[in-house]
This record gives C-alpha cells, sequence and structure tokens, in this order.
C-alpha cells in the first residue's frame, strides 16, 4: 500500500508524551550515562545565560545540593516548571543551586526566554547548546531532573513531581527516599502496524483485529493520519490515546475538532477527563487510553471514519456520538470595517508560529485561524470560528500572545480585524450515554 503521511500533532498531547512528559529525540538511548552513587566529574561549563560569568565548574557549587532541569523550548511541561524552580532557588537560595539546561543553540532558546520573561530575570541559570551534561545524564522524556548531593555524588533521576520544598529539605537533612524516574522506551516504528513482528512490543492486549488494544508501557501517545495518492485517508493510527481523542477523531473526517467543540452529555465524565499528574493520572492511563489502528483502502474520502466509528461502538457501546450544528458562545474573527485589505508580494510560502506571535508570507491565511482552533486556543472553553471570508494566500504577521484575545486583538487591529464575542450556530460532537439518547 503506497501512501504519503501526514502526521497531526495535538496540543493536548504536548507533541509526544506519557500524559505528561516530553520525548527528547536528540538523546542516544544506547549511553549509559553516570548511576545514583557515582560521583559528577568537575566539569567546566559554557554558554551561559542569567550567570554571574560566561563560564562555571560544577565544583562552584560543592556544598549546595545541585538540582540539573533538563529542558527544550518545544516541552510545555518543562516551562510550567520555571517559576517554581525559582521560587525554590529563592527560598532555598545558600543551600541549593538549579541549573536548567537544554541542548538547543542560543538563537533558539535566548530569545525565546527574555520573551518569557518580559524583562523579569529569572534566579536560575540556563546553560545551551549543552553537549556534555546530557552525555552523564541520557534520558528519554522532558524534563528530567538531576539531584546530586552537596558532596558532589549523584542522588537520584526523578520528574517533576519530586520537586517540591518537602523533598529538598528531607535531602538537606540527609534524606535519600526520592521517587526515581523511569524512562521506559520501547523502539516503535509509526509507519508499520503497530505488533507485527513486535513493533511497539507484544499484542498482548489486543483487542480485535483493525488493530485495538489496552495502554502499551514505552509507546508515546499521538496520532498519525495516511492518505493515499489519491489523497484520501487509507489508515488511521492512534497509540495510546483517550477515549474523547479517538471520538474526535473518528468524526472529524477532513476537518479536526477540537475539546471546545465537544458537547460531553454523559453522567460520569471520569473516562474522558484525565487527572493532572502523577499516580492517578498514570492509573487512569492504563484503564481508558487505548491503541488503535486501522487500514484499508476506501471507497469514499469517509470510508475510514465511518469504520472507525463503527469499532468505537463495538468496544464503546456505554456511549454513542453525533456532530450537528449548536448554537453556541464563540470567539468570531471579524474585519471591523468589513473591508479585506491584505495583500502579497509573493514568493517562497512561509509559516512561522511560536506562542509569542506568528508569520505568513504567501499562504493562505486559514494557517491563522487553525492554528488558533487546534493548538493556541484549544484549552480555551469558547471555540473560535473566521468570518472574515480571507481565503486566499496573504502577507500577515502579528506580535502577541497567541493564548490570549485581548492580546491579539492589539495587534490586529493593525489589519482592521479584531476577535469579538458572539453566538454562533457551529459544527459540535456530541458524546452521550447510549442507554439515555437524546432527541434530534
Amino acid at each position: 500500500m503506497k501512501k504519503s503521511i501526514i502526521i497531526i500533532v495535538l496540543a493536548t498531547l504536548c507533541l509526544k508524551t506519557n500524559g505528561y512528559a516530553q520525548q527528547d529525540s536528540s538523546i542516544n538511548f544506547n549511553l549509559s550515562g553516570l548511576k545514583p552513587g557515582k560521583t559528577m566529574p568537575d566539569l567546566t561549563i559554557q554558554n551561559l545565560y542569567n550567570y554571574k560569568s560566561n563560564t562555571l565548574r560544577l565544583s562552584d557549587f560543592r556544598g549546595k545540593l545541585l538540582i540539573l532541569d533538563f529542558w527544550a523550548t518545544w516541552c510545555s511541561p518543562c516551562i510550567a516548571m520555571f517559576p517554581k524552580m525559582d521560587s525554590l532557588q529563592k527560598v532555598f537560595s545558600n543551600e541549593i543551586q538549579f541549573l536548567s539546561v537544554t541542548s538547543e543553540e542560543e538563537k533558539t532558546v535566548l530569545p525565546f526566554i527574555k520573551k518569557l520573561e518580559n524583562g523579569h530575570s529569572g534566579s536560575v541559570p540556563i546553560v545551551y547548546g549543552d553537549k556534555e551534561l546530557k552525555k552523564y545524564f541520557p534520558h528519554i522524556y522532558l524534563p528530567h531532573y538531576v539531584w546530586i548531593a552537596p558532596d558532589g555524588k549523584v542522588l537520584q533521576f526523578t520528574s517533576m513531581e519530586e520537586i517540591n520544598a518537602g523533598n529538598i529539605r528531607k535531602v538537606l537533612e540527609g534524606s535519600t527516599t526520592l521517587k526515581a524516574k523511569e524512562d521506559k522506551y520501547i523502539p516503535f516504528d509509526r509507519s508499520r502496524p503497530i505488533y507485527v513482528n513486535g513493533n511497539g512490543g507484544k499484542a498482548e492486549k489486543l483487542i480485535s483485529f483493525s488493530l485495538f488494544s489496552g495502554y502499551v508501557e514505552g509507546i508515546y501517545d499521538g496520532t498519525d493520519i495516511f492518505r493515499n495518492r489519491s489523497g484520501l485517508v487509507n489508515r488511521i493510527l492512534c497509540t495510546n490515546t483517550g477515549i474523547m481523542n479517538l471520538f474526535l477523531h473518528a468524526y472529524s473526517e477532513d476537518r479536526f475538532l477540537t475539546r471546545n467543540e465537544v458537547q460531553l452529555l454523559v453522567k460520569d465524565s471520569s473516562a474522558f477527563r484525565a487527572p493532572p499528574v502523577g499516580k492517578e493520572r498514570d492509573d487512569w492511563s492504563r484503564k481508558y487510553r487505548f491503541c488503535y489502528d486501522i487500514a484499508f483502502e476506501p471507497t469514499a474520502k469517509n470510508s475510514l471514519y465511518l469504520a472507525m466509528q463503527k469499532d468505537l461502538s463495538k468496544v464503546f457501546p456505554k456511549f454513542s456520538a453525533r456532530v450537528l450544528p449548536v448554537n453556541r458562545k464563540c470567539y468570531v474573527l471579524k474585519l471591523i470595517s468589513g473591508k479585506d485589505t491584505l495583500n502579497t508580494r509573493g514568493g517562497t510560502p512561509e509559516v512561522k508560529f511560536t506562542r509569542f506571535g506568528c508569520s505568513i508570507k504567501n499562504a493562505t491565511f486559514n494557517h491563522f485561524i487553525s492554528r488558533l482552533r487546534i493548538y493556541y486556543l484549544q484549552k480555551s472553553p469558547i471555540p473560535i470560528i473566521d468570518e472574515t471570508g480571507i481565503t486566499r494566500k496573504v502577507d500577515f504577521s502579528i506580535e502577541a500572545n497567541l493564548a490570549s484575545v485581548k492580546d491579539m486583538n492589539r495587534a490586529l487591529r493593525a489589519y482592521g480585524m479584531e476577535i469579538i464575542s458572539a453566538e454562533r450556530s457551529i459544527r459540535t460532537l456530541q458524546i452521550f450515554d447510549t442507554a439515555n439518547l437524546p432527541r434530534p
């Protein structure tokens, strides 16, 4: 079956995650690294930001508890930990030292950090372009924390749940009972069916053909959509995916539905709502995340989606779903004067997005609303729609927090646009208990 691949990365997954940690694809998994109990070499570290000098030696921190924080700009949980580490650094300033470490280069890290700080520098030094520390501490998922005792011995590798004042006090008092972080990894080729010839592990939890299984330890969660040469979807692969996202994909067809375009009409929503972090989330994942793989040559563009809907009804008979227009409060992108002033100078199409803004050059304007829907505003309870009517290629650029409607409106005024709140009838996925079928 010849096919090209379109990969859909959902923000709710934080891009390749096990629920709250992200995979660092730059790590060589074959490196053994430095184990707990071993003494850390006195390395000279360069490429520093927010530190008193351009270089440091790890021995500079002898006598203090040193916590290395491995992170990346694309790792949302890593960024969310910055304020907490900054606060802990100030509380335990004379007894501990956080040191944030990333292998990403200066041109990526420093602009990102400076925008994130917004003029208020943190108290934690940052190492960028790292090549040495990751050799001693190879890992799979980010964030990754290495605790090093005041005498230079490695204590433990942990996840972000262990980074708190209580654990720091215990370690400073001599305790070594930190919960170790488990980085499980199973080789997995996403271009081949799951389980075939051991791809992704053994098929011990296979539920039904076209493949349906329970949660598989070691495979990150995500969804891939494959198309044939005619552009028709001929394979849908979901790995360690929650029930909500399975229904979203089955009923989305060519336009992906987002979570704020769902009405959950069930008495017990526990199967759809994951706990935020910790053991409860892990237990929930093992119970309510699934792997699903379906592939065949379609006779129509929605063939696989209809087949997936039938499979979901067989595996989850307790739940049913439908898509229909529903009057909802929405964010509506509109032209203030009703006049479209966008144009393009032509050239090579280019689309760039960060949390701090976007740049669209000679590309279709719908890139903007699509990114807002699927990524930057996907956690908002209010869906966003586009009523500008602009479908052609344009040049368009704003600097604004793309998760803030207020901040975007400040920047959009230059283009004669604004985002307003208004009621609209929009395409909505309703999920309900099969036993309580609502009226049409």
